[in-house]
Protein backbone atom coordinates (compact mmCIF):
# COMPACT_ATOMS: atom_id res chain seq x y z
CA UNK A 1 0.00 0.00 0.00
CA UNK A 2 1.19 3.43 -0.84
CA UNK A 3 2.07 5.81 2.00
CA UNK A 4 -0.87 8.52 1.02
CA UNK A 5 -3.26 5.44 1.10
CA UNK A 6 -2.35 3.93 4.56
CA UNK A 7 -2.54 7.41 6.11
CA UNK A 8 -5.92 7.60 4.51
CA UNK A 9 -7.06 4.44 5.61
CA UNK A 10 -5.47 4.73 9.14
CA UNK A 11 -2.67 2.26 8.49
CA UNK A 12 -0.08 4.66 8.56
CA UNK A 13 1.14 7.78 10.66
CA UNK A 14 2.22 10.69 8.77
CA UNK A 15 5.56 10.44 10.89
CA UNK A 16 5.98 7.21 9.29
CA UNK A 17 7.11 8.45 5.74
CA UNK A 18 10.70 8.21 6.47
CA UNK A 19 9.89 4.79 6.65
CA UNK A 20 8.74 4.59 3.30
CA UNK A 21 11.37 6.25 1.83
CA UNK A 22 13.60 4.30 3.35
CA UNK A 23 12.02 1.06 1.83
CA UNK A 24 12.30 2.61 -1.70
CA UNK A 25 15.87 3.27 -1.11
CA UNK A 26 16.25 -0.67 -0.16
CA UNK A 27 14.01 -2.03 -2.94
CA UNK A 28 14.02 -2.17 -6.31
CA UNK A 29 11.09 -0.44 -7.44
CA UNK A 30 11.13 0.85 -10.72
CA UNK A 31 8.62 3.97 -9.57
CA UNK A 32 9.88 7.48 -8.82
CA UNK A 33 9.90 7.93 -4.97
CA UNK A 34 6.41 10.37 -5.15
CA UNK A 35 4.67 7.91 -7.00
CA UNK A 36 5.80 5.32 -4.91
CA UNK A 37 4.43 7.02 -1.40
CA UNK A 38 1.13 7.80 -3.78
CA UNK A 39 1.75 11.69 -4.19
CA UNK A 40 1.45 13.54 -7.16
CA UNK A 41 4.10 15.34 -8.39
CA UNK A 42 2.99 18.82 -7.01
CA UNK A 43 2.32 16.79 -3.76
CA UNK A 44 6.01 15.73 -3.81
CA UNK A 45 7.50 18.99 -4.72
CA UNK A 46 6.41 20.88 -1.82
CA UNK A 47 6.52 18.51 0.28
CA UNK A 48 10.61 17.57 -0.49
CA UNK A 49 10.63 21.60 -0.36
CA UNK A 50 9.15 21.67 3.26
CA UNK A 51 8.32 19.04 4.97
CA UNK A 52 6.09 20.86 7.37
CA UNK A 53 3.76 20.79 4.62
CA UNK A 54 3.04 17.21 4.84
CA UNK A 55 -0.02 18.17 7.04
CA UNK A 56 -1.91 20.23 4.79
CA UNK A 57 -1.22 17.61 2.05
CA UNK A 58 -2.84 15.32 3.64
CA UNK A 59 -5.58 17.72 4.76
CA UNK A 60 -6.10 18.70 1.01
CA UNK A 61 -6.35 15.54 -0.47
CA UNK A 62 -8.96 14.18 2.60
CA UNK A 63 -10.85 17.37 1.11
CA UNK A 64 -10.17 16.67 -2.45
CA UNK A 65 -8.85 19.64 -3.42
CA UNK A 66 -5.74 19.64 -5.04
CA UNK A 67 -2.79 21.00 -3.04
CA UNK A 68 -1.76 23.98 -5.42
CA UNK A 69 -5.42 25.22 -5.85
CA UNK A 70 -5.85 24.45 -1.91
CA UNK A 71 -2.77 26.35 -1.26
CA UNK A 72 -3.93 29.72 -2.94
CA UNK A 73 -7.55 29.86 -2.13
CA UNK A 74 -6.80 29.44 1.62
CA UNK A 75 -3.31 31.86 1.34
CA UNK A 76 -1.09 28.92 2.98
CA UNK A 77 -3.44 29.57 6.12
CA UNK A 78 -3.35 25.74 6.77
CA UNK A 79 0.25 25.29 6.27
CA UNK A 80 0.91 28.01 9.14
CA UNK A 81 -1.81 26.96 11.14
CA UNK A 82 -0.48 23.12 11.05
CA UNK A 83 2.89 24.40 12.43
CA UNK A 84 4.40 22.84 15.22
CA UNK A 85 5.81 26.44 16.73
CA UNK A 86 5.84 29.56 16.01
CA UNK A 87 9.41 29.69 14.32
CA UNK A 88 7.59 27.28 11.84
CA UNK A 89 5.13 29.09 11.54
CA UNK A 90 7.15 31.95 10.23
CA UNK A 91 9.28 29.95 8.43
CA UNK A 92 6.69 28.55 6.63
CA UNK A 93 5.31 32.10 6.09
CA UNK A 94 8.14 33.14 4.42
CA UNK A 95 8.40 30.13 2.34
CA UNK A 96 5.35 30.75 0.97
CA UNK A 97 6.15 34.12 0.12
CA UNK A 98 9.99 33.20 -1.23
CA UNK A 99 8.39 30.69 -3.95
CA UNK A 100 5.46 32.77 -5.01
CA UNK A 101 2.68 30.36 -3.49
CA UNK A 102 1.02 33.61 -1.77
Amino acid sequence: MKFMDACMSGDALLEEIEDYVDEWHEGDSDEELHEYLGMTEEEYTIWVENDAALKTIFHARKVGVPIEKFISEDRGQSLVARSASAKEAEQIKEWLHRTGRI
